[in-house]
């Protein structure tokens, strides 16, 4: 897994597998097992490899997004509430049923798992969901794929270099 390779930069630690797994039950859902692990062992974490690309194929272009980990706990103070995976699953009547957010950008947008017409429930894809953009003929927030599965996600990520470095 591409994880093993990528610093962290901060975490809130470790976290016990029973919230990660009541979370599952309660959405009835099985999360990737490479991120299960990760996620137990850096609970809320932010890498040092903090952006991914997407293809937006309304604009044909290529975007990019930033990107950190929610992580579980906020009832017992490991994260903040603003960071809890329980408090980014609802997207209101603009969302859709079956993503469950993993993930967020510094502007609020979602990197989620996409467990709709999922063949492998434990290998969703990814997909990023803006928050602030619908689609005219759903009403729904606009969602682009971003990779076929958690691992294939984890090798997208990549350290942003600042033009004066």
């Amino acid at each position: 897994m591409s994880l093993d390779n990528i610093k962290i930069s901060q975490d809130s630690g470790k976290v016990d597998i029973g919230l990660v797994e009541d979370f599952e039950r309660e959405n009835n859902i099985l999360f990737p097992k490479n991120y299960k692990k990760f996620i137990c062992n850096h609970n809320g974490a932010y890498l040092d490899k903090i952006c991914f690309d997407f293809f937006c194929p309304r604009q044909n272009v290529t975007d990019s997004s930033s990107f950190f980990f929610l992580g579980f706990g906020s009832k017992d103070g490991l994260v903040p509430e603003s960071e809890d995976i329980l408090n980014n699953q609802n997207y209101d009547v603009y969302g859709y049923n079956d993503l469950i957010t993993f993930g967020s950008n510094g502007g609020g947008d979602y990197i989620c798992f996409d467990y709709r017409n999922c063949t492998e429930q434990s290998e969703p894809k990814i997909i990023f969901m803006l928050h602030d953009d619908y689609d005219d003929d759903t009403n729904k927030m606009i969602t682009y794929d971003v990779a076929q599965n958690f691992d294939d996600f984890c090798e997208l990520l990549y350290q942003e270099v600042w033009e004066d470095e």
